[in-house]
């Protein structure tokens, strides 16, 4: 990212005055010079913070059984679609459980009809058919068990994306539940920044954003999806989250990044042309204003660049006339004819740097 200071560095340390100036005394000549009135300018303020790229949702995956894998399909770095065998494990032993499930429940259903007739002609007692009847429930949910585990060998993507990460290989055994493999829909990434605590009443969700990847040289355009309402206990920042669109996967998992938020609305800020200021050996910023047909030093503090002018946050008011010629040849006092100088209609002065 550009600094935003290098232009106003370079045009300090041209318009830097001499540490020795002293006031002008009442027999110098008027200077002639030109004023600028000091105006609000409206453009929104922009904010910067850094973020790291991350999908945005990644999948991890493992069995729902242990065993041992007996095929991997599917390599790290390779397009995967949604419901595609990624692995699977070997099943001997489940196809026996299932085998067994299925001739406890045969034996389950005969014992049951025999039972049911029996009642039906009043020759057992109901408490021996209720008896039965919920063994037969039980032999019903132990094959659907073996069955669900039968399948449960097999491990599907249950997304569209990429394969980060396989951490297993063939033949090796795992327990249930053990992380094997982890997938990310790439078409879409987030970018997640700490947005500092002074600019939260600024930026809501919704809100467009910039995000620039110095890695590939580009911006992409975003939105704001997340702003969480808990700041970090240790920076006081509030963690945040642009999603954009990634159609080329241009963007990759663990690039930085630089978010540039508009907020929303317009602020107000006094503005002045940079080359007006100037900058003493104490390393304060100054200018000089016209008043009463003197010029006057006055300290300021500044705030962001907005083209060819800046931003004051301290030291001027709205509609004070800044000097901005002839600045080398003025000490605090010099007395000055002034004339105006009106900014063209859509921007500002050149800075002469």
């Amino acid at each position: 990212m550009k600094n935003k200071y290098l232009s106003i560095a370079l045009g300090f340390a041209l318009f830097a005055s001499c540490s020795g100036k002293e006031e002008s005394t009442s027999n110098d000549a008027p200077i002639e010079v030109q004023t600028i009135e000091a105006t609000m300018n409206s453009a929104g303020k922009s904010i910067s913070i850094s973020g790291n790229v991350e999908a945005k949702e990644t999948v991890r995956l493992g069995f729902m059984v242990a065993g041992k894998i007996s095929t991997i399909t599917t390599n790290e770095g390779e397009t995967i679609r949604k419901g595609a065998l990624l692995a699977s494990l070997e099943s001997d032993s489940y196809e026996l459980g299932l085998q067994m499930a299925e001739a406890k429940l045969n034996q389950m259903q005969d014992d049951y009809d025999r039972v049911k007739e029996l009642l039906n002609r009043e020759s057992i007692a109901e408490s021996e058919y209720i008896k039965v009847e919920n063994g037969l429930k039980a032999a019903k949910a132990q094959k659907q068990l073996q069955e669900k585990q039968l399948n449960d060998t097999k491990l599907y993507a249950p997304i569209s994306g990429v394969l980060l990460k396989k951490g297993v290989e063939t033949g090796e055994i795992i327990n249930q539940g053990m992380p094997v493999f982890a997938i990310s829909d790439l078409s879409s990434m987030k970018v997640s920044g700490a947005l500092p605590e002074s600019e939260l009443q600024n930026v809501k969700v919704g809100d467009n954003a910039k995000v620039y990847v110095s890695a590939i040289d580009k911006y992409f355009d975003g939105t704001i999806v997340e702003l969480s309402a808990l700041a970090d206990p240790m920076t006081r920042s509030f963690p945040i989250k642009v999603e954009v669109d990634n159609p080329q996967n241009l963007l990759q998992t663990g690039m930085i990044a630089e978010i540039e938020l508009a907020p929303s609305g317009e602020s107000q800020s006094l503005c002045i042309p940079v080359s007006c200021i100037q900058k003493d050996p104490s390393n304060a910023y100054y200018v000089y204003v016209a008043d009463n047909g003197k010029a006057f030093k006055k300290l300021i503090s500044i705030g962001e660049i907005k083209g060819n002018m800046i931003e004051v946050t301290n030291g001027l008011n709205k509609g004070d006339r800044v000097i901005s010629t002839k600045l080398s040849e003025l000490n605090n006092g010099s007395p000055i004819n002034h004339s105006p100088l009106q900014l063209p209609q859509g921007g500002g002065l050149d800075a002469e740097i």
